[in-house]
């Protein structure tokens, strides 16, 4: 038995099921859908081991776990980032009930774990990555990701105090002149 993606449509409430295969799944993102990551049993799949990337338009959940084999599964939502928007948001969750966002007492959305629904956002529209690739490809979530570190840089004086001191050497606009008279 694998893995499951419930994808919701926002219209008329109805859920479809993608029954996940080890190996790459690929899906072609229509409008109005929010999708949801579960076990078999429709118990939800521990977050912790998921990483979710953006490569281009696509929306690329990696690391599901299979039962009964040892390769994992991932889904490809192809177009992702051309079909969603602000106002069709397209939320990926893990867990929880097949309603991905849980609304908050002022209508903002509650990313991470909500009280409501017990559901974890993996990613959004809005969700800001985490950090990139060296081949261009975007961390959105991955709980054991870390940045690299920025490169030390070298403190330089600002070149422009020597110019306007007239230490320049080169003539510009800080050089001293001698005066005819002296």
């Amino acid at each position: 038995m694998a893995a499951r993606l419930n994808i919701q449509r926002t219209g008329d409430g109805g859920v479809e099921q993608l029954q996940l295969k080890p190996g790459n799944n690929k899906l072609r993102v229509v409008p109005g859908r929010t999708f949801n990551l579960q076990d078999p049993d429709g118990q939800p799949i521990d977050p912790s081991q998921l990483r979710v990337l953006q490569v281009d338009n696509d929306l690329i959940i990696e690391n599901i776990p299979v039962e009964g084999s040892t390769e994992t599964a991932s889904v490809t939502l192809e177009g992702y980032y051309q079909v969603c928007s602000a106002t069709d948001r397209c939320t990926v969750s893990v867990g929880g009930e097949d309603a991905a966002v849980a609304q908050g007492a002022e209508g903002q959305e509650n990313l991470g774990t909500t009280e409501n629904s017990q559901a974890t956002v993996l990613a959004d529209v809005s969700t800001k990555p985490l950090g990139a690739l060296s081949d261009g490809t975007f961390v959105l979530y991955d709980t054991g990701f870390q940045a690299p570190e920025q490169p030390a840089t070298e403190e330089f004086p600002h070149p422009s105090r020597a110019v306007r001191r007239g230490r320049s050497g080169r003539g510009g606009p800080g050089r001293r002149r001698r005066r005819w008279w002296r």
